[in-house]
């Protein structure tokens, strides 16, 4: 595969797994694994701090995750950076900022830099561990993408709910979950439950997201 481990420090690895391959798509490669396992054990024996980096998810983060994580090796990429003490990974794929936990491995997903607002994360290493943040790229068409982003994403489910009250609501639920800004949202158990009334599905996505209210996925820290 195309994997490979760049040296930051003296003391700091970074690790990027490939599993977009020609032979095997979505699919880890044995060598792959074992070359994996055999780095991150060098690097847990020497106290060298690891990071990895992956394109697909390797934990959930929303009700739809299965389309945005690995296929069948999903539990053994899972199994082989947190038996070997790597901090946390990051990825993409979804298009969406988020940042979760599973047990011992933290993941940051890093939403697309050509969708609205166009983000991209800068991570800075410290003795105890990092800090990430986000930051808006300066584009000059980005009312463009933003109604873009708009008509194709959000107005898309938002035009399942016909009552205005709840659609404005739905979509500021989703807009920032979107965004990472989960810290903004504004629980109204009443929408919920008329939301649940009218559709379902859109009440278990908003009910999902609200459950998370608080939390920032703009700035993390891990240590």
């Amino acid at each position: 595969s195309m994997s490979y481990i760049a040296e930051v420090n003296e003391n700091t690895w970074v690790v990027l797994v490939d599993v977009n391959g020609n032979s095997n798509p979505l699919h880890i490669s044995t060598s792959t694994i074992e070359w994996l396992r055999d780095k991150l054990d060098y690097a847990k024996r020497h106290d060298i701090t690891v990071f990895s980096f992956t394109h697909q998810n390797i934990v959930d983060h929303s009700l739809n995750s299965e389309r945005y994580k690995l296929y069948d090796d999903n539990d053994e990429l899972y199994y082989a950076l947190t038996e070997n003490g790597v901090k946390a990974n990051f990825s993409g794929h979804s298009h969406f900022q988020h940042y979760e936990q599973l047990y011992g491995l933290k993941e940051i997903v890093t939403s697309s830099l050509s969708t609205y607002p166009c983000k991209y994360g800068v991570i800075e290493i410290k003795s105890n561990g990092i800090e990430y943040n986000t930051r808006e790229l300066n584009v000059k068409h980005i009312e463009e993408i933003k109604q873009f982003f708009y008509d194709t994403v959000l107005n898309k489910e938002g035009n399942k709910l016909s009552d205005e009250k709840l659609r404005a609501y739905y979509l500021n639920i989703l807009e920032n979950y979107y965004f990472g800004s989960l810290d903004k949202i504004e629980v109204n158990e009443e929408y919920l439950e008329e939301i649940g009334s009218m559709n379902g599905s859109l009440y278990l996505e908003a009910k999902y997201i609200s459950d998370q209210a608080g939390r920032d996925s703009n700035h993390v820290v891990i240590e």
